[in-house]
């Protein structure tokens, strides 16, 4: 408790009130309150509420409740050290932010940064990194940063590396292989005081900071990263703390653990696209080659026997077969070099690009494809674009592949009040033409049919296949954003 006077400089100040504020007098050594909220409240003459922060004499920040009424001369004045209660409240609602943020789409360094700020905003550090690699050959990268605004990943790596040549003690690898916490009181005047340092010494004097921690971050069982943190003046460590970091060193395993899984998957499903491919060639071009060597080799014989005029019909009919069987390996191969490379999705985007899928595939197969689209396809970016086209190009291959239909339909709409995408590839084959192991709904079999998939929930996208032995195959791909920024991994 203390008496202010009417400026609000403590006249009298108890016991309590010289602990809280870490002063040795009653008369609180010119401190001073801000009593504007008195004048901006609407009673300007009765009991009055605020909050304020100040630095105590050791640097520490301290956060006040404050509660004041007139009196003579002055104010009475009442106030409690809410310090640790709201640095709780921040932290949980840090760790409920970051929750959130571990289940969205956004790209795995967005959301380390993420996490690094509300760590910093919670605790009020001076600055944290969030780094991950290998210590024992330098290859380490920075995926998260708050605090220094002046210091970019690639140069505080840089500079880190000079440092550790020049002999500096580089505490953060000794946590990164021991995979144990370290504490590092005053290690501020430590770094700056020593000449090994020097490399870092304009990118870490400010802002001022006092102690270091340095936590690893450990994913079954593997210390993948550190988090490393600049504690401000005046803030020391506890166990309370400790356990605040620790759980933020867990989210960002967490997130880095997620990152690695999805491009687990990436790289599976690129291999069985290659081998996918392989198969597609050996099924239709290798095979059409080796029957057109044979046949070659067929007439070397006939034509080497000097009975031309004999073997004339036979001759005839393998030159017959040779131009039928050219044919279709070049028709397979325009096909497959088609759905693998399409050179209109570069250059003029995606609606473009499907509107001359439909149109070579009409022109090649004699099918009658149409297609409607409704919205705004060309500002997808070019690896979203790249998914939606292999699902449809796939859906109609598929279609003339195992259907005897003599039309497809390719249905687009692009929802900008949502943001969302919907397509739907419907063909009119029979039952006879159900490809082998075909089911109905999301049973369906086959590679193809799981690329599509995958492709689909590279965006958080759903794929359903429906075979109806009446009406035909209708495959509906459901995209709930067509905003690659909604997708991990695309930073």
């Amino acid at each position: 408790m203390a008496l202010l006077r009417a400026d609000g400089t403590i006249q009298k100040l108890n016991h309590a009130g010289q602990r809280i504020l870490n002063e040795t007098s009653d008369d609180g050594g010119g401190l001073r309150f801000d009593l504007t909220h008195r004048r901006d409240t609407a009673t300007p003459h009765g009991l009055v509420s605020w909050s304020e922060s100040r630095h105590a004499k050791n640097g520490a920040i301290i956060e006040l409740s404050c509660r004041s009424e007139p009196m003579e001369g002055g104010y009475s004045l009442v106030f409690e050290d809410v310090t640790q209660r709201r640095r709780r409240d921040r932290r949980a609602a840090a760790v409920a932010r970051i929750a959130a943020e571990l289940i969205s789409d956004r790209s795995l360094s967005s959301v380390l940064t993420a996490l690094a700020y509300e760590i910093l905003k919670a605790d009020g550090l001076a600055g944290v990194q969030i780094l991950t690699g290998d210590a024992d050959s330098g290859n380490l990268r920075v995926l998260g940063m708050a605090g220094f605004t002046s210091l970019t990943g690639e140069r505080f790596l840089e500079r880190l590396m000079e440092c550790k040549q020049r002999g500096a003690r580089l505490c953060m690898f000794e946590v990164m292989e021991s995979s144990r916490l370290a504490v590092m009181p005053h290690r501020y005047a430590e770094v700056m005081s020593d000449p090994a340092w020097e490399p870092m010494h304009e990118v870490l004097r400010f802002p001022v900071w006092d102690a270091f921690a340095s936590l690893p971050i450990i994913v079954r069982n593997q210390t993948i990263g550190i988090l490393n943190l600049y504690l401000a003046p005046g803030l020391s460590v506890d166990n309370e703390d400790l356990e605040f970091f620790s759980t933020m060193a867990v989210q960002a395993g967490v997130a880095l653990d997620y990152a690695a899984l999805l491009e687990s998957e990436r790289r599976s499903a690129e291999k069985a696209e290659r081998q996918r491919l392989a198969r597609d060639l050996h099924d239709s071009v290798v095979q059409g080659a080796f029957s057109m060597r044979m046949q070659v080799q067929a007439l070397k014989v006939l034509t080497g026997s000097g009975e031309l005029l004999a073997n004339r019909k036979k001759i005839d009919t393998i030159a017959g077969e040779l131009e039928e069987i050219s044919g279709a390996v070049l028709s397979d191969l325009r096909n497959l070099v088609h759905r693998t490379k399409p050179v209109a999705l570069i250059d003029k985007g995606l609606g473009a690009a499907l509107r001359t899928l439909v149109a070579s595939t009409s022109r090649r197969t004699g099918i009658d494809v149409q297609m409607r689209i409704s919205g705004e396809l060309d500002h997808l970016g070019l690896p979203m674009a790249e998914d939606i086209y292999f699902i449809v190009s796939e859906a109609i291959h598929n279609a003339v592949k195992h259907s005897s239909t003599d039309r497809i339909d390719v249905l687009v709409n692009a929802f900008e009040s949502t943001d969302s995408l919907r397509i739907v590839i419907k063909d009119f084959g029979t039952a006879s033409n159900r490809p082998t192991g075909a089911g109905t709904g999301d049973g369906m079999s086959g590679r193809g049919i799981a690329f599509m998939k995958q492709r689909a929930k590279n965006w958080n996208g759903l794929l359903e296949i429906v075979f109806d032995e009446v009406h035909g195959t209708t495959v509906s791909l459901e995209m709930p954003s067509a905003s690659e920024e909604h997708r991990w991994g695309r930073a």
